[in-house]
């Protein structure tokens, strides 16, 4: 176990200016609303005009108007103050060469998991990134899930931001490279300039062409009828399992930059020796592609059969993993 004695790379400043953004994106929005509702016009699909019908031109709409571009210029602002931060923190220039992750949902991210290495509740670091994944919301789905009258196993902040991040590197398809209309999966050339996060969206969507359910499905079937065990997956249901996989796959790889951030601090002699609890660090697809956290042969989440070693599984339950709410409880 390496010593808490490098500087945690938790950063209060980060996390006041992401909750700076939040509060001003919520009220610019809100009050964005607000302003269609004054000018709204239309008549609903059950025959009722809810909106005002005000013109532009009528003083409450201006003045409403009128703070919602203010509104937006301090958003602005605050999304800079948040760059700005994130560029100086020490995972910033890892952040940076990512592509698809972005400064400001990055951070944002760290704000809401403050250091991917260190649990803070037990003081320790993170026994690997499988304790990350299940604070962050993508490890035990059982325990990921929000029930009433019991506490959360998990950050929906952190789980909110990881899933924004997959959906933003899934996005980051980049010609030649092109989808396949029959089976919606990428097909990637020699070279290409995509996510390397976008290639471990589309090896794990095209892993799951033709899955079955195993057990009854309520993402799969209309509400009230979940879709049958021995079932297709629907499209929705592989592309949503295609992004926790991608969701996981950052948050690996954010573990690990942090993990050599703290050894290098703490112990340098000790990076070359030190063990990394997933062995799939650093392999390469076949077409030369940094895997991003996933082996050409597998996906994160998945059991490696590749012989070296394997992943730990996305339903397996962290040792000492604590119970996580608005703080981090580490597991």
């Amino acid at each position: 176990m390496a010593p808490n004695s490098s500087p945690s790379l938790a950063d209060p400043a980060l996390a006041v200016l992401a909750a700076v953004l939040d509060d001003l994106e919520d009220s610019r929005k809100a009050n964005a609303n607000r302003l269609r509702q004054l000018t709204r016009a239309e008549t609903d699909s059950d025959g009722e005009q809810r909106g005002f019908g005000l013109t532009e031109d009528h003083p409450a709409v201006a003045a409403v108007a009128a703070l919602v571009d203010e509104l937006a210029k301090l958003e602005h602002q605050a999304v800079l103050a948040l760059q700005r931060a994130m560029r100086a923190h020490p995972l910033g220039p890892w952040v940076r060469a990512q592509k698809g992750l972005g400064e400001k949902q990055a951070a944002r991210l760290l704000a809401a998991i403050r250091d991917p290495y260190w649990n803070d509740a037990e003081d320790r670091p993170r026994r690997g990134p499988a304790e990350l994944w299940q604070y962050a919301g993508h490890g035990d789905p059982a325990r990921s899930k929000r029930r009433r009258g019991e506490h959360v196993q998990y950050s929906p902040a952190a789980k909110t931001r990881a899933y924004l991040i997959a959906k933003a590197c899934m996005k980051l398809l980049r010609k030649p490279c092109a989808t396949d209309p029959d089976s919606s999966v990428a097909t990637h050339v020699e070279g290409c300039v995509c996510s390397p996060y976008r290639l471990v969206y589309d090896r794990r969507k095209a892993a799951t062409e033709g899955r079955t359910h195993a057990a009854p499905c309520v993402r799969c079937g209309p509400s009230g009828k979940p879709a049958e065990a021995g079932s297709a997956w629907s499209a929705g249901h592989r592309n949503a399992d295609a992004l926790r996989v991608t969701a996981k796959a950052v948050l690996r790889d954010l573990w690990l930059e942090a993990r050599r951030i703290h050894l290098e601090t703490t112990q340098p002699t000790m990076l070359a020796t030190a063990p990394i609890s997933d062995s799939s660090a650093g392999s390469s697809f076949p077409d030369g592609h940094t895997s991003a956290g996933a082996h050409s042969c597998c996906a994160v989440g998945d059991t490696c059969t590749s012989g070296s070693g394997g992943h730990p599984r996305s339903g397996a339950r962290p040792r000492g993993a604590a119970a996580a709410g608005g703080q981090d409880g580490g597991g």
